[in-house]
């Protein structure tokens, strides 16, 4: 019995920690997500921005890779977000990627610190960031990129730590989604590699799971 309650507390007291968590990264995504969106461009813009403001509209092709993930993202947020002018909606989007990027990162670096306070100053420090903010109120392919990158890691970690399979099937899920959305994913391919087997190096034996 008494194994059992401490059980059930120790799984209380995870379940506490994980709200706590999750609530951080809110927070810090909500507050990314206004600052972006107070300093983002109102209407519709010049060069590559105001061409993905009309691509996802018409759902057309702006370079030769064809980016189709955020041009199908871009047209599905047209649909459901009806706040303003489609430019703006767009603009909208962008702005909510690059905020759910700061959010993610919070939980990344939580899990890989395990320390709260450094991983808060970590996910307001990369969200502040000149890059990341320009990023963000940019309408090009940067804003989801660092979504992905964001969600690539943490999976990835979260992987190393539990080893569920369903967690490292997520992680290739978005890493190949992530190469339709900008190219420069495919320099993390090596190091992604590198850490799995690193991690579970009897991933060789079973082609199944690769």
């Amino acid at each position: 019995k008494s194994s059992a309650d401490s059980r059930a507390r120790n799984g209380r007291h995870r379940g506490g920690i994980r709200r706590l968590d999750a609530g951080i990264a809110f927070t810090i995504a909500l507050a990314a997500l206004i600052l972006y969106a107070r300093t983002m461009p109102p209407s519709l813009l010049d060069g590559d921005s105001g061409r993905w403001q009309y691509v996802c509209q018409v759902l057309g092709i702006t370079y030769s890779t064809g980016n189709p993930t955020l041009t199908l993202l871009g047209k599905l947020w047209i649909l459901l977000v009806p706040i303003g002018s489609i430019a703006h909606r767009i603009s909208l989007m962008s702005v909510f990627f690059g905020a759910l990027s700061a959010g993610l990162s919070y939980l990344f670096l939580r899990r890989a610190t395990g320390d709260r306070p450094a991983a808060v100053v970590g996910a307001l420090l990369f969200a502040t960031l000149p890059t990341t903010w320009w990023w963000s109120i940019t309408i090009k392919a940067y804003s989801l990129n660092l979504a992905f990158v964001s969600v690539c890691f943490l999976l990835l970690f979260s992987w190393s730590r539990t080893r569920r399979e369903s967690t490292l099937r997520w992680f290739a899920l978005a890493f190949g989604l992530s190469l339709t959305n900008h190219s420069t994913m495919v320099l993390f391919g090596p190091a992604f590699v590198a850490f799995i087997l690193l991690t579970d190096v009897r991933i060789l034996r079973s082609p199944r799971r690769i």
